[in-house]
């Protein structure tokens, strides 16, 4: 990994590329995405992955797998599951000491469940998705057996080189879907024969690809392997494709709604809320904005990202300059890093106390601003006086002296009467 902090931001195509390219050079990392409705985790250490995956076309990954490919039927998978779950130990533990399938089969399906949603993931660039890449291994939730989570300690290299290696045609694939799969497709009405499995996925009334695509994943079809496939029909006109258009305030309200019921389900909170902001904004919900802009600074200071969590909390003033929560922590985490804003940044604190009649709490950011900036002569009138009214008169005397004395080292006659006679 570039460097040794996390990252965040707007996901591409060359994310994961870095990602992979850093892991099969031996890099411990973790590289979360989400869209928002879907999110997946791949843990990179010691030679292995862990994968987990939470949104509707994620569900018990290696579950889909046995599914797909027929070995068993679903009854005796949900069995399996729920034993395992009562033993708390991960599915594919549990598979393997009951000896259900061979050992080169398991280690098969664990290898293609991870490779099938790497390529899918791929696809997610112009999807408004987030990434958080972090140097290290797993995080410490992805160890509970109750998640449904694949680990893969044996062929990751060839996994990893096989994903590397189709890029481009995932560039390609994109490119035929309108840059994103927000895009809509419908059946050209002259289409002729379509591949089974999109049959009762695609008409002639617009759907959205990733719509389309969670439906067939969870019949079986690997998101990657229909992608490419509905990209083909549009290149041999049998389906139209749409570009997406930008949502509505309702749609994105709508969405909101949605990433808010799933958000203690999700491993990154810190994704989710980073969608929910923008999405709040984007709507012009600014107090809800304000609220996500606050919990992405608290995620931040857990990580000791300071300087994110001073930019989050910055936005969470600007859209909500009567914050005064929001304005302590900024103070706090500005001292904590020696930014010389810390100085200004209290004062614009003090005021905020005062005008909400907490004078008490305003004496103390008035005299951390003079701490953080010495014998500057307005804060301290504007102390002396708040002193005063404070009922400190032994306080309010010692700042007059060090206005009288200050002063005086600067020659300022009328400076030391007005000080000395206050």
């Amino acid at each position: 990994m570039t460097g040794t902090r996390p990252r965040q931001g707007a996901f591409a195509l060359s994310i994961l590329q870095e990602t992979l390219e850093q892991a099969a050079q031996g890099a411990e990392l973790t590289l979360a995405v989400s869209t928002g409705e879907e999110e997946r985790f791949f843990s990179f250490a010691r030679g292995g992955v862990v994968f987990h995956g939470q949104g509707p076309a994620a569900g018990d990954a290696l579950a889909h797998e046995i599914l797909s490919r027929r070995l068993l039927p679903r009854d005796e998978v949900e069995g399996h599951q729920k034993r395992a779950r009562a033993e708390r130990v991960f599915l594919q533990d549990y598979l393997r000491e009951q000896m259900i399938f061979e050992p080169h089969i398991l280690s098969e399906m664990l290898e293609e469940t991870i490779e099938d949603h790497l390529l899918g993931v791929m696809l997610w660039e112009g999807s408004s998705a987030l990434y958080d890449l972090v140097p290290g291994g797993p995080p410490p939730r992805l160890q509970d057996p109750l998640l449904p989570v694949v680990r893969l300690e044996a062929g990751v290299p060839g996994l990893l080189s096989r994903v590397l290696s189709r890029r481009e045609e995932a560039g390609r694939v994109l490119a035929a879907l309108g840059g994103s799969l927000r895009s809509s497709v419908r059946l050209d009405p002259k289409a002729g024969v379509v591949k089974e499995f999109l049959l009762d996925q695609v008409k002639e009334t617009p759907r959205p690809v990733d719509e389309v695509l969670t439906a067939v994943v969870l019949e079986g079809t690997p998101a990657f392997k229909a992608a490419q496939t509905i990209a083909e029909h549009v290149t041999n006109k049998k389906f139209q494709v749409e570009r997406a258009l930008e949502r509505t305030p309702k749609e994105d309200l709508a969405r909101a709604a949605k990433i808010e019921e799933a958000f203690p389900r999700f491993m990154s909170p810190l994704l989710a809320r980073m969608h929910l902001e923008r999405i709040y904004e984007r709507a012009d919900e600014k107090s809800k904005a304000a609220d996500q802009g606050a919990g992405i600074a608290d995620e931040h200071l857990r990580r000791d990202q300071t300087p994110e969590a001073i930019a989050a909390l910055e936005g969470v003033i600007r859209l909500r300059p009567a914050d005064i929560a929001a304005r302590e922590l900024l103070v706090k985490s500005l001292r904590g890093a020696k930014r010389p804003e810390a100085s200004p940044q209290s004062l614009e604190l003090a005021r905020l106390l005062l005008e909400s009649n907490l004078p008490g709490r305003a004496r103390a950011a008035y005299e951390l601003s003079l701490e953080l900036s010495p014998g500057a002569v307005p804060v301290l009138w504007t102390l002396a006086g708040l002193l005063e009214r404070l009922g400190d008169k032994q306080g309010a005397v010692k700042r007059y002296e060090e206005l009288a004395r200050l002063a005086r080292d600067r020659n300022d006659r009328e400076g030391e009467v007005a000080a000395s006679s206050s």
